[in-house]
């Protein structure tokens, strides 16, 4: 698994940009999956994940990485392509670019409140969630210099925090960060 995948094309982009695929992708970042595996990680039947497993393989953002015999099937063993996805910034430029961007956004987004989500059916306490939610919204005022260093900054507080093995599945946290210019200066 490489460290980092630069979205390049609008394919790609859109591939990832369905909140189902994100999720599949955000679990296989964690480890690699059979179609059951996953299906089970996600609550959703296995026979709806097919299409959107091939269309992330078709387009780089997973890869199998292991097929084995099992009776009369070949088992596919399903990994993420990188730890980490970025989006090339030329994606703006394209005719339809900020329409993916938001396409883009909106599913990360959709993404996080699904997971808040699931702690509600989940039945979790409330004041336990509240004690361990952490959610912010600043407006900040940085340069494009120095919007790469927090970039940078931020990849690499992730990586210390990171964990390849938990004790506790309750350990495991989900960020999402977004860091977007605003059209109004003032």
């Amino acid at each position: 698994m490489q460290d980092t995948f630069k979205i390049e094309t609008p394919e790609q982009l859109k591939a990832m940009s369905d909140s189902r695929r994100l999720e599949l992708v955000k679990q296989l970042v964690e480890q690699k999956m059979t179609v059951a595996q996953l299906a089970e990680a996600v609550g959703e039947d296995k026979s709806k994940l097919y299409y959107h497993l091939k269309e992330l393989e078709t387009h780089g953002l997973i890869e199998v990485v292991e097929t084995r015999q099992k009776g009369n099937l070949l088992e596919k063993l399903y990994g993420a392509s990188a730890r980490h996805y970025t989006v090339d910034r030329s994606l703006f430029r394209h005719e339809h670019g900020m329409e993916m961007v938001s396409a883009s956004v909106n599913s990360l987004l959709d993404s996080a409140a699904a997971e808040v989500n699931r702690l509600a059916v989940a039945g979790v306490d409330p004041a336990e969630v509240d004690a361990k939610l952490l959610q912010f919204h600043h407006l900040v005022r940085i340069s494009p210099s120095r919007r790469e260093e927090f970039g940078e900054r931020i990849r690499a507080l992730l990586e210390e925090f990171r964990v390849e093995e938990l004790d506790d599945p309750q350990d495991l946290y989900t960020w999402t960060m977004v860091l977007c210019p605003r059209p109004d200066a003032d």
